[in-house]
């Protein structure tokens, strides 16, 4: 893709990348035409995926936070995302939310910590102005999904980006004060799947510092295409567990300790 073609470029990856998902047909990989070179392409790539959706972004997913999700796709840092409205859904306390498994290439399954903004956050904030950028911390649950389908995981960390950042949907879990729950590095999430232990892990699984060091990490990224995290919307800061991919008739249950539980069953 070079420079001068990158604005079609990118419209005509969004166009296949939105085409793949809505008719659950994956590609191998995005023709050479139109596949992201570098990070300026591939974010150009995405902000065309977001504007053709037709969705309402209402905040920000990042990828690749930790050193098993790196591993997992090749890449040696984060990337980000887009949540939107539409495939956003609000789980109250005590509710098993309901997915169509049919909705998605596939679904993997990552608990993370999703923090809520009560101010804008410009790149190069103290941790604790990015604390006091915080409004309440919440359990949530990402389903990981990709136009790529199975061989998402052998395109790279560019045509990922361009994909979306491979986000499939998002359930959020009631919020509490950021206060009572410090720097997150010390509390433990368990995942489970129908009744099973999978594994745990605590908010030190996001590297650099935990998830608001995630936080600060994409104020700095956002910045350099001219935007920032906004007061009212979400991050989520990537997965603190093993991660887990599920079929239909499954139900999987995040127990995320005092802040509280998150269970998902695929119809």
């Amino acid at each position: 893709m070079t420079e001068t073609a990158a604005p079609a470029a990118a419209e005509e990856a969004a166009r296949l990348l939105l085409q793949a998902r809505r008719s659950r047909t994956p590609l191998s990989a995005l023709p050479r035409s139109c596949r992201p070179e570098d990070a300026t392409q591939a974010w150009a790539a995405q902000r065309a995926f977001v504007a053709a959706s037709g969705l309402r972004p209402i905040g920000w997913k990042l990828a690749g936070t930790s050193r098993r999700a790196q591993q997992a796709i090749g890449v040696d840092g984060p990337f980000a995302g887009v949540l939107f409205a539409e495939t956003s859904r609000d789980v109250a306390a005590g509710e098993t939310a309901s997915l169509r498994a049919d909705d998605f290439l596939f679904r993997l399954i990552e608990p993370e910590f999703a923090l809520r903004l009560k101010a804008d956050l410009a790149p190069g904030a103290t941790p604790q102005a990015v604390a006091d950028a915080v409004e309440s911390v919440h359990p949530a649950i990402e389903i990981v999904s990709s136009a790529f389908g199975a061989r998402w995981t052998e395109v790279g960390g560019l045509s990922l980006t361009a994909d979306n950042a491979a986000h499939g949907a998002f359930l959020l879990g009631p919020g509490q004060p950021l206060a009572g729950y410090g720097d997150l590095l010390d509390h433990r999430v368990t995942l489970a799947v129908d009744g099973e232990p999978v594994g745990s892990g605590t908010g030190a699984a996001v590297e650099g510092g935990g998830p608001l060091a995630a936080l600060a990490w994409l104020a700095n990224a956002l910045e350099r295409h001219g935007l920032r995290p906004r007061a009212g919307e979400l991050v989520t800061t990537g997965v603190v567990t093993p991660f887990v991919e599920v079929v239909a008739g499954q139900q999987v249950e995040a127990d995320f300790g005092r802040l509280g539980r998150l269970a998902l069953r695929l119809a």
